[in-house]
């Protein structure tokens, strides 16, 4: 008798252990049936999200991929790919309801399982979406990302809240692409707010961003990310400088031009932060395509 395993969600865990299980298990396991399901119809690259709300410097194809293609060598009776949403999950029946297509052409599902993986990840919290994460469909995904993009040209003044990976990410895309750019027309200030509090943590804390800077300015002039600076950091800056702006307020470009995708987090991580985010890193696009085709 066949065992099913019915996954849901089809981002980093989900589609990487459909992959396993049909390349590890399965030869093992012969009557064994994987059941994707996902919202989304492609793998959405999301650490690129940071560049990608930058109008003009991401193509679709460089954030997305379709899931299906990864699975095409999988017959019908050992892999299936279910573009639908999870609307219930009857534990005691060992079945997942789920509603698939859109529209008119809208249609339930229950899927029996022997085995379920929860793999739909986290949402943003609030009313507002932000292309942080997978949630939506693809064409929701690739409308929020454009709607998000337009807003960035628009605006002339531009305020991160929130100085963890993506906040100092997304500032330091921003004030890459605006801090200082050829056209002075196209200028924007750039805010980045932090929680961060206390006069000698917060002045190591620059102090250190100042140093990261510097090497990130390094590692790009050795063609790291694969862009070409906007501008020199302003890594030179001393404490009393660097004091003149508030505890929870860094202005860019103060210490974020030059560094693209990079956050703050330790110099040693750089290089990997780096090639996650930029498309044109080889190691960036390998990652993509190894999860896509569970290489």
């Amino acid at each position: 008798m066949a065992k099913t395993v019915v996954i849901l969600g089809g981002a980093f865990a989900g589609v990487q252990v459909a992959h396993r299980l049909l390349k590890y298990t399965l030869p093992h396991v012969k009557d064994l049936k994987v059941i994707l399901v996902s919202k989304n119809s492609h793998f959405y690259w999301n650490l690129a999200a940071v560049r990608a709300i930058v109008p003009g410097v991401l193509k679709e194809e460089q954030y997305a991929l379709p899931i299906a293609p990864g699975f095409a060598k999988y017959s019908e009776d050992v892999f299936e790919f279910v573009v639908g949403t999870a609307e219930a999950v009857v534990p005691e029946n060992k079945v997942v309801k789920v509603s698939v297509g859109w529209g008119p052409n809208r249609e339930e599902r229950e899927l029996s399982y022997d085995y379920l993986v929860v793999a739909t990840g986290t949402r943003t919290a609030g009313a507002t979406n932000v292309p942080w994460k997978n949630n939506g469909t693809h064409e929701d995904i690739a409308a929020l990302l454009a709607e998000t993009q337009q807003k960035v040209k628009a605006a002339k003044h531009i305020v991160v809240a929130g100085a963890g990976a993506t906040g100092v990410e997304t500032a330091a895309e921003l004030g890459f692409e605006y801090g200082n750019p050829k056209d002075g027309a196209a200028k924007k200030e750039i805010i980045l707010l932090s929680a961060h509090k206390g006069g000698a943590g917060r002045r190591q804390h620059r102090r250190q961003c100042s140093v990261r800077a510097q090497e990130a300015q390094r590692y790009r002039a050795r063609g790291g990310t694969g862009r070409e600076p906007a501008g020199p950091a302003d890594a030179g800056a001393d404490d009393e400088d660097l004091e003149r702006h508030s505890a929870t307020s860094y202005r860019l470009p103060f210490f974020a031009v030059g560094l693209g995708a990079y956050s703050c987090v330790g110099y040693d991580t750089f290089s990997s932060v780096s090639s996650l985010i930029n498309p044109t890193h080889p190691a960036r696009q390998r990652s993509m395509c190894d999860i896509c085709l569970g290489s």
